[in-house]
């Protein structure tokens, strides 16, 4: 799972308070988790991605 650091977005987006809040709370926690950070830039804009892993992957056989 990728997450643009800008995920999060502003309360307005939202349909209400109550779901802003728990995305918020979401973010946080999976902030708090082990994960790699980087950077791209295209046609001069930095966009910065939280990349977090999502299980395990078994390449060839046993």
């Amino acid at each position: 799972m990728t997450l643009e650091d800008d995920y999060l977005g502003k309360p307005e987006d939202y349909r209400n308070l109550k779901d802003y809040i728990e995305t918020k709370k979401w973010l946080g926690k999976k902030l708090k988790k082990t994960h790699l950070k980087f950077t791209l830039t295209e046609n001069g804009i930095e966009r910065t991605f939280n990349a977090f892993p999502q299980g395990t992957i078994w390449i060839g056989n046993r």
